[in-house]
């Protein structure tokens, strides 16, 4: 049960998608699920994973689900929060932590784009089309010893489809229409093609297209709710294999993101673009000793903003090395990064900074013994800002029957501040309800690094068409980085400083059950996020939020689905404690083959038009009832 393959195992992963769900679960335990990320990239199986894991069914879920990003495909989830800003951009919480914590993996890989924004970016979640992945495995909890800092709430790794060995596509295309908000309606477009072009090389490339409008609130529009956006992405990779065990892959990733509001805040108007340009050559090596991952990557990062105008360059470059040696049932993994990264003209005041970032970790998965792994990990990281730190975790799971596992684990994780957070001569504008002309925000050099201490233990069952999971978990974070509202004159002050301490714990439910032709599921979770010193709830977090689901398989060419989302008050931000009504969702929709290639699906997103967005509180916008269209030409 606890044996573990090489990456060579990975293709029977994306096999699982072609299948509906209710076939896929009415026929084998939830056990069989293979996944990679919990185990630097090697496959095992869904219970015995070192971690808290969700694996989401994309092929499955973007069939009949509004599916503008990846975002859109975590709403269901537990202990992750999936918010909406005004500027248009999405965010992922785990387990109360802001999705400066959450790493989003592509295939495994990090994206190196943050030192030059304070807020407003979510390319990792809108690069890739729904029709392009094959699965997200979400990691609940830090994985700092594989994965690095940015990890301390968890690791969204999207999993993209693989060669097939023969040309094959998908093209895609979504309309949306706001009838809850003035405003907000677009449409999105998608594509993926692969194809080998000799028996060595295979080439890749997909990529997406989105349009929308800008949108007011319904009561205040003289307010911009959500920006205007229109944004390109474009990903091409080719793979080379020199033989049967080694690899060569280069991927270019070209990105823009233009976003524009007239009436943000005071009758101001805003623009800001962001463009991408990212090269990454890797090798792979596979045998049954060992398997080698190495990459080497560059990325150019340019934001432009229009108040106050600025032009910030981001360049990162570096490489990393990981190896993974078999013993038996045990491996053994080693890993190497190290990283530059250089901000130029920053903010307003010009000047550049840069920064420098190695480290190196082991990790160990030991079968102690038939039904118990082991798993330890170190890491060491030093930081041209901040020294040196030594994060560590330790993991257990335990598997009691066939149909039942026991999960522990304990750890640490630290996050230095980005260099926007840090650097004094860094300024970025924001909106705000007190902003009688201009906000900005500055970096603080007193800024401190983030620790932290995590703890967690959990239950699963699965047995024929049946799954369920509990999980407690209790995580310390000292020095917190939090943005504040500070007094300078007329204008907008806002900056970053650390909280002495805060406290994370909660509780995560999650129950499945799959009758022949009906499916439900529902999540729950339950989470205290406290500042230690004042004693307040921590900003963009509530305390409930649960979610239930119902597919109804009416025929092989037919399916229908139902959702109610619902989230207790979330205290706002932006310098004031204002807090959000709690409120529910209804989400409908339907997915329908036209024919054996071409299928069509139909929906409504907020079903009885719930809003409790407001310029005042400003920690996210909720789109209005939303309908939507999309139809999906598989080749």
């Amino acid at each position: 049960m606890l044996k573990l393959k090489s990456s060579h195992a990975v293709p029977c992963l994306f096999s699982l998608t072609f299948i509906p769900v209710s076939f896929v679960m009415a026929e084998s335990a939830i056990d069989e699920t293979v996944v990679v990320t919990a185990n630097a990239g090697q496959s095992t199986s869904l219970l015995d994973a070192p971690a808290t894991l969700t694996v989401i069914d994309v092929q499955e879920q973007s069939k009949y689900q509004m599916t503008g990003d990846v975002g859109d495909l975590l709403i269901d989830a537990p202990g992750v929060s999936v918010s909406t800003q005004a500027n248009g951009s999405r965010g992922v919480r785990i387990r109360g932590l802001s999705s400066d914590y959450t790493q989003v993996l592509l295939n495994s890989r990090r994206s190196y784009t943050r030192e030059a924004l304070w807020r407003g970016s979510d390319n990792a979640l809108s690069l890739t089309p729904s029709i392009a992945i094959d699965n997200i495995e979400v990691i609940r909890g830090p994985m700092s010893t594989l994965y690095g800092a940015d990890t301390m709430g968890g690791v969204v790794n999207v999993i993209t489809r693989q060669h097939s060995g023969t040309a094959e596509g998908a093209i895609s295309v979504e309309g949306q229409y706001n009838q809850g908000d003035k405003g907000g309606s677009g449409q999105i477009y998608g594509l993926y093609f692969s194809t080998p072009i000799t028996d060595a090389l295979d080439y890749t490339v997909y990529g997406n297209y989105l349009d929308t409008d800008e949108s007011f609130y319904s009561d205040q529009s003289s307010f911009t709710k959500r920006r205007a956006q229109e944004n390109y992405n474009l990903v091409n990779s080719f793979d080379y294999a020199l033989n049967d065990q080694h690899t060569i892959d280069l991927e270019v990733q070209l990105s823009n993101e233009d976003q524009s509001g007239t009436a943000m805040y005071r009758g101001r108007s805003y623009e800001q673009e962001r463009q991408l340009q990212s090269y990454t050559l890797g090798y792979d090596y596979q045998s049954y000793l060992v398997s080698v991952d190495a990459h080497l990557y560059y990325s150019d990062f340019d934001v432009k903003y229009d108040i106050p105008s600025s032009d910030i360059t981001e360049q990162n470059y570096g490489g990393d090395v990981q190896a993974v040696f078999f013993v038996d049932d045990h491996t053994v993994t080693v890993g190497a990064e190290a990283r530059n990264a250089e901000i130029e003209n920053v903010g307003i005041t010009g000047g550049s900074t840069d920064r420098t970032s190695t480290a190196v970790y082991l990790e160990t998965n030991l079968a102690v013994a038939d039904s118990t792994m082991l798993t330890l990990g170190g890491r060491f990281d030093h930081d041209s800002l901040f020294d040196s730190e030594f994060t560590y975790r330790g993991y257990i799971t335990q598997g009691l029957t066939d149909n039942w596992s026991l999960k522990a684990g304990a750890g640490t994780a630290f996050k230095a501040p980005t260099m926007a957070q840090i650097s004094p001569s860094y300024t970025a504008p924001a909106s705000g309800p007190a902003c009688p002309a201009a906000c900005n925000v500055y970096g603080n050099q007193d800024l401190k690094a983030e620790t932290g201490t995590f703890s967690e233990i959990g239950a699963y069952y699965a047995n024929e068409g049946t799954s369920a999971n509990a999980t407690v978990f209790y995580n310390r974070v000292d020095d917190i980085i939090q943005q504040v509202e500070r007094s300078n004159g007329s204008d907008g002050y806002y900056t970053f400083i650390n909280v002495d301490k805060a406290t994370l714990k909660g509780l995560e439910l999650y129950a499945e059950h799959q009758f022949e032709h009906v499916g439900f599921d529902a999540s729950y979770t339950y989470l205290d996020a406290i500042d230690d010193t004042s004693g307040d709830r921590l900003v963009g977090t509530s305390e409930h939020e649960a979610s239930v689901k119902a597919n109804w398989y009416v025929t092989y060419d037919t399916d229908l689905f139902v959702r109610a989302h619902y989230r207790s008050e979330v205290r706002g931000e932006l310098g004031n404690n204002d807090v959000s009504d709690p409120y529910t969702t209804f989400d409908i929709g339907m997915r329908h083959t036209l024919m054996e290639e071409l299928e069509l699906k139909l929906g409504v997103n907020n079903v009885m038009d719930e809003d409790v967005s407001s310029p005042e509180t400003y920690t996210e916008v909720i789109q209005g009832r939303t309908y939507y269209a999309g139809l999906n030409y598989a080749f």
